[in-house]
């Protein structure tokens, strides 16, 4: 996996905010973050400066220098566990993604009511993706690569003395020499090999 592909997996290209879709620069560093994981990777400057990063620069500023201050050691033996049926495509392994009709393709929308005007909710319809799924094609599921089968990523995997979700750990489970440091009190993983750097958030105790 080269470092293109290692980000795009720290993104969400489907999220209304422009910081968490695109890397972007910032100070030494180009960032890739989806509001739940991040990666910091040597600045590259094909990638731009961010408009809003005043908004993030503080949250930003404090993982980095928790990285710096935490402990590390290497990531134990991941139990990788069963697939499970695709649920975008019931099993099939055929789906194709539709621009949401309700929102246009924005995932959120604006509601009135008879004493007010909400704007920039969530789209119903889509569930704020922008997308809903159309399961009668032809064409290949792209979640489970026609499969029919994929990883349950919500499957908290343990982590020392915390557990995190299935599909941020797998983000770095390739990476050679990766080591992770662990903050109960944060609920924050903590991983760097060589040049690459970042956190993920744990699972919330309810």
């Amino acid at each position: 996996m080269n470092i293109e592909e290692l980000i795009t997996q720290f993104l969400d290209p489907n999220h209304y905010i422009e910081f968490y879709k695109v890397p972007h620069n910032f100070k030494d560093y180009t960032i890739a973050n989806d509001a739940y994981t991040i990666i910091f990777i040597p600045r590259d400057e094909k990638y731009k400066e961010s408009k809003e990063k005043t908004r993030f620069e503080n949250t930003i500023n404090e993982i980095l220098n928790d990285i710096e201050i935490s402990k590390f050691k290497p990531l134990p033996k991941i139990n990788i566990p069963e697939q499970i049926i695709c649920t975008y495509c019931d099993g099939s392994g055929k789906s194709k993604f539709q621009k949401c009709h309700e929102c246009n393709g924005e995932g959120i929308v604006d509601a009135n009511t008879d004493y007010n005007t909400y704007y920039d909710l969530n789209c119903k319809t889509c569930n704020g993706k922008g997308e809903i799924i159309l399961r009668v094609t032809e064409e290949k599921c792209k979640t489970c690569n026609g499969i029919g089968k994929i990883e349950p990523g919500d499957f908290p995997i343990r982590i020392e003395n915390m557990y995190v979700k299935f599909k941020f750990i797998k983000k770095i489970m390739n990476i050679d020499n990766i080591e992770i440091s662990t903050n109960m009190k944060k609920n924050i993983l903590f991983f760097k090999a060589k040049d690459i750097k970042g956190a993920m958030m744990g699972i919330l105790k309810t």
